[in-house]
């Protein structure tokens, strides 16, 4: 009987040793690395098998237009009720596995830059939309305490209600939206060294009442990486010296993309060029968006000569040129599109033809696969340096011998670096110099 439970003692000793827990302390000199999985991967439980090439990029590109409302409408209020076509469901493009609570229980959540707030679905729900797994119940985590009226957080976010708690309304420019209680809570990521870091002390929005285009997307809440003071990045502080980076890999890639803290957001040894460029901001607001220093483009060789002025953004934030990573497609501004298209349509040597795919207007057809090799690259000129898209970055196969520009034409006057724009691209975050690094590298050996 002794050596029995000796035998099951050590067992648990063994299984406690293999999969260690860490506080976010012990990891801030070196950092940590996160696993992201895109939402048409097949690892990922929003992928459709039976989907084809045109229809992911149809997805996609409806999806970023969403996001556009969404991320333009915090900018401009004469956005809202501008983009009057189909939404798809979701507003993000990657998503993360965490622990919410002690004990810690399992969700995944969409990464995005865009926004600051983290939050999940609650209970008790008074409106909740169909996620995967069980919907957080405060109740069962010992770790779970409710956000003080008087903390300087939920004066940024929400307001005291008749119990005393802070209540939060966040709203999305598709009409999504989410509201409850701030809280704050004990996070648990899982590293891609089998570890698990905690981190204790998190404000986030515990939502009673969701609803909008997350219905049906899988994930069960946002983690907000913007830049504003709600953002994980900025709660998590000098832990990780204010310091993210991402490497995103191709969708269909067998090699999961990145998300690294803290000394681990530093670039590989193997990346040899790195742009750096500062993270621009406007004088008289804090939209918590990353907006881009950019002054021109370039096709092949040829230089648009944007107008001047045309990728800044105002004092009070409306316009601009942001980097994203919840948003596919990159969304030009009209006056910078006019010039790229014609650009395009001088430097390809293919047939134009149809789209097969909405809102990717300017498409080519071809016969051959070399036919690709001369399709010309795209310079997006920067303070600091160049950022050079490949034509893997810049266009997509659309169909059977259909390739089309990824870049697609908005009329509001703010422009969106997406997501396909960053395969294989280490970017790396710096709020605290307010600088971004870019460096082309092959994000599926980056580890």
């Amino acid at each position: 009987m002794a050596a029995t439970f000796l035998t099951i003692l050590l067992s648990l000793l063994l299984l406690l040793q293999s999969s260690p827990t860490y506080s976010i302390r012990s990891h801030a000199q070196k950092g940590f690395v996160l696993d992201l999985i895109h939402r048409d991967s097949p690892s990922s439980p929003l992928h459709d098998p039976i989907s084809t090439l045109s229809d992911r990029l149809r997805h996609s590109a409806e999806r970023s237009f969403s996001r556009f409302a969404h991320l333009s409408s915090r900018t401009s209020a004469a956005s809202n009720g501008t983009m009057a076509m189909r939404v798809r469901p979701g507003l993000g493009e990657y998503l993360v596995k965490l622990g919410i609570g002690t004990p810690a229980v399992e969700y995944l959540m969409i990464i995005d830059t865009g926004s600051d707030l983290i939050w999940t679905q609650c209970l008790p729900c008074q409106k909740c939309f169909r996620q995967p797994s069980h919907i957080f119940d405060p109740r069962n985590s010992s770790t779970f305490e409710n956000l003080g009226c008087n903390s300087s957080l939920c004066s940024m976010v929400g307001r005291c209600n008749l119990r005393k708690q802070c209540q939060y309304a966040y709203d999305y420019g598709d009409h999504s939206f989410t509201k409850g209680i701030m809280a704050s809570e004990t996070l648990a990521f899982e590293v891609n060294s089998g570890q698990s870091i905690k981190v204790p002390n998190i404000s986030f929005g515990c939502g009673h009442k969701n609803g909008g285009t997350f219905y049906g997307d899988g994930a069960a809440g946002i983690l907000g990486l913007g830049g504003g003071p709600l953002s994980l990045i900025s709660q998590l502080g000098s832990s990780v010296d204010y310091k993210f980076s991402y490497c995103l890999t191709w969708p269909q890639s067998n090699s999961s993309s990145s998300l690294k803290f803290g000394a681990s957001a530093e670039p590989p040894a193997t990346v040899r060029h790195v742009v750096k460029t500062p993270l621009v901001k406007p004088s008289e607001a804090d939209t918590g968006y990353y907006y881009l220093a950019l002054k021109d483009i370039s096709v092949g060789k040829k230089k648009l000569n944007v107008p001047a002025g045309t990728f800044e953004p105002t004092p009070t934030g409306d316009g601009g040129a942001i980097i994203d990573s919840g948003t596919t497609n990159t969304l030009l501004t009209s006056k910078a599109y006019s010039l790229l298209e014609a650009a395009l349509k001088s430097a390809v040597k293919l047939p134009p033809v149809t789209s097969p795919v909405d809102y990717l207007d300017l498409c080519f057809s071809f016969v051959d696969d070399n036919e690709l090799d001369r399709l010309p690259n795209v310079t997006l000129h920067l303070e600091g340096g160049d950022w050079l898209l490949s034509p893997a970055n810049a266009f997509a196969v659309a169909g059977k011998g259909v390739i089309c520009s990824t870049f697609v034409p908005v009329s509001q006057p703010l422009t969106i670096v997406g997501s396909r724009a960053q395969v294989d691209v280490y970017v790396e975050y710096d709020l605290k110099k307010r600088v971004l690094s870019i460096a082309p590298t092959d994000c599926s050996m980056s580890g």
